[in-house]
């Protein structure tokens, strides 16, 4: 049997208007906060609404929202005004680029590492306006390396981040197509995870569990059910896979996107989106039991179907959702150049050294082949 060690010493708070608690939570960490979001996010008011929360408790809160760029003088300046301001708690509004840089943020804004030689973190409290982060609960982030642009997993101490509040409220803003891509980005990170955990018991769990939380929501949306249904089953589904990868992490496909977001800047959640299918093509054939169960767990109807049968539905059922919801189906289509890609792949192959991949460097490039 596996061992399994798994350690979140944080906080996560799920649920409608769970966002109006962030006042007490900053104020047990002190009364000078940092704030670092989004800008897209004042349409919708989201980020007053966080700015007002804090001020009725007393809190200085200093904004950030110039963060699109995430050069390094642009972190540093941060960092340096963190640190005159005597900042005692950062926190994250923002999607995944935002929140990767908040998080990074909060490690050096503290000038203190760990016995191991981790920085450790000041307190922070992130506020995700997407459900698909991986690292949620891990004392991670992904980087990007100044020279390369390739992407870098960074890990700290313990302790980053405190506390997760997820309100599916705030995903409301989000348009339908870009619903749809993160919808299909979770669904790769639940598939790849679902079968590599055949030997993790608590993260097989989880991502089985995505992955039927994910079906439903995206026929709803496929459908088009305009309430907040389909955005909580993702927002579900988001904190099922992030409690997957803290013991299992992530793979192929998903390393991937986040290369090709890194390096040519593309989103990578339509990255994903378009690689999906083509990854699960391989998966139908190397790994039908399980893909077989992942069908049922999708909502498609196997009874009485041979294995291999069963485990095809599951590429075929992806396909037909991005053409229902018109998503891109091609890497070509996100003005990609084929004899590129191979940077993306050796990215890919460098990301996690404690992951072992199952396939070489030709083989994840052939995969963004069969997908351009």
């Amino acid at each position: 049997m596996a061992e399994l060690s798994f350690c979140f010493p944080g906080k996560i708070l799920f649920g409608s208007d769970v966002m109006n608690l962030v006042g007490s939570l900053t104020a047990s960490f002190g009364n000078r906060a940092m704030l670092i979001a989004d800008d897209a996010l004042h349409e919708g008011r989201h980020i007053e609404k966080v700015q007002d929360i804090l001020r009725k408790r007393s809190i200085d809160c200093i904004l950030r929202d110039d963060v699109a760029s995430s050069s390094r003088r642009g972190i540093q300046d941060i960092t340096e005004l963190a640190k005159a301001s005597r900042t005692q708690v950062f926190l994250g509004l923002g999607g995944a680029s935002v929140l990767n840089l908040a998080r990074k943020t909060a490690c050096l804004a503290s000038g203190q590492k760990s016995r191991e030689g981790l920085p450790l973190p000041l307190p922070y409290i992130e506020i995700p306006s997407v459900f698909r982060n991986p690292y949620m609960i891990c004392a991670a982030y992904v980087d990007t390396d100044p020279y390369s642009h390739r992407p870098v997993l960074a890990r700290s101490a313990e302790g980053l981040p405190q506390t997760v509040v997820m309100d599916p409220g705030i995903t409301a803003g989000l348009s339908p197509k870009f619903m749809g891509t993160l919808m299909l980005d979770t669904l790769l990170l639940a598939m790849e995870g679902y079968i590599s955990a055949s030997d993790n018991f608590f993260a097989d769990a989880q991502y089985l569990t995505a992955i039927g939380l994910l079906g439903e929501g995206i026929n709803e949306a496929v459908r088009g059910v305009k309430d907040l249904r389909p955005r909580v089953k993702a927002c579900q589904a988001g904190v099922l896979c992030a409690f997957g990868t803290v013991t299992a992490g992530i793979r192929a496909g998903s390393i991937l996107s986040l290369s090709l977001h890194s390096i040519f800047g593309v989103p990578a959640s339509f990255a994903a989106a378009i690689l999906l299918p083509h990854i699960l093509d391989i998966l139908a054939e190397t790994r039908t039991e399980r893909m077989a169960m992942a069908a049922k767990a999708l909502g498609e109807d196997t009874f009485g179907m041979e294995t291999g049968a069963a485990a095809r539905r599951v590429p075929e059922w992806v396909r037909r959702v991005i053409a229902q919801m018109g998503l891109p189906g091609r890497l070509r289509d996100l003005d990609l150049k084929l004899n590129e890609l191979i940077d993306a792949a050796e990215a890919a192959s460098e990301f996690d050294p404690t992951i072992r991949l199952p396939l070489t460097i030709d083989g994840l490039y052939d995969i963004l082949k069969s997908a351009y």
